[in-house]
């Protein structure tokens, strides 16, 4: 790995992401890595993916674009991104980013295990999975 190839230090999913307003922590509220659905399609409820970052070198601004998409025929359910600038001077190479993207509603259509990809700078730079359950019918 270069010195100035970023690392990935978290790749997690919440139902919501608040920034403290005294301290500037992000808190994450009601972490998860599956969704358990009753019946498909479904449409699951807003929800946040947050990537936390070291590493960053000499990048004075970056792309990110995050996809969720079909496990078969790899079709992007969702996407959405965010840009971030220093203003012409660089990261600490310690600094540690931190970047919750709000995820709209989302409909999936069958159970399986789902991908949600991390480009930076348009190239996949990560991937995790999540799955999403069929529940059993209940009497």
């Amino acid at each position: 790995m270069s010195e100035s190839e970023p690392v990935l230090v978290a790749f997690l999913l919440s139902d919501s992401a608040i920034v403290e307003a005294n301290t500037n922590k992000l808190s994450l509220i009601g972490c998860f890595s599956q969704f358990n659905l009753r019946e498909f399609p479904a449409t699951v409820a807003p929800f946040y993916a947050t990537i936390m970052l070291t590493n960053l070198g000499a990048a004075t601004e970056m792309t990110f674009s995050l996809q969720i998409a079909e496990p078969i025929t790899g079709h992007v359910l969702c996407a959405t991104s965010a840009r971030m600038e220093r203003g012409g001077t660089n990261f600490d190479q310690d600094q540690y980013l931190e970047i919750p993207f709000p995820i709209p509603p989302v409909t999936f259509h069958q159970p399986g295990k789902y991908e949600i990809k991390l480009l930076l700078n348009g190239d996949e730079f990560t991937k995790r999975p999540i799955t999403i359950n069929l529940l059993p019918k209940t009497k």
